[in-house]
């Protein structure tokens, strides 16, 4: 029987199915956002520049991305 290869995690609280073996940086990069124009919670931790591709999402993970508007 061959396993389920995706898992399924919450992005800004809507299903969002990847691959196993997903980061934060690859989901960001999926998503069409630049790293340095947002902040990423990750179970309610917020997620630093350079812990992007070193986490990884589990099953069920919750994230929220909130974009960084500049103006003036």
């Amino acid at each position: 029987m061959m396993q389920n290869q995706n898992l399924t995690i919450k992005v800004n609280g809507e299903p969002f199915v990847c691959e196993i073996g997903f980061s934060l940086f690859d989901l960001i990069n999926h998503l069409n956002f630049s790293a340095k124009s947002i902040v990423l919670e990750h179970n309610a931790d917020i997620i630093p520049d350079a812990q992007l591709k070193k986490t990884f999402l589990n099953d069920g993970d919750n994230v929220e991305i909130v974009t960084i508007v500049g103006g003036g």
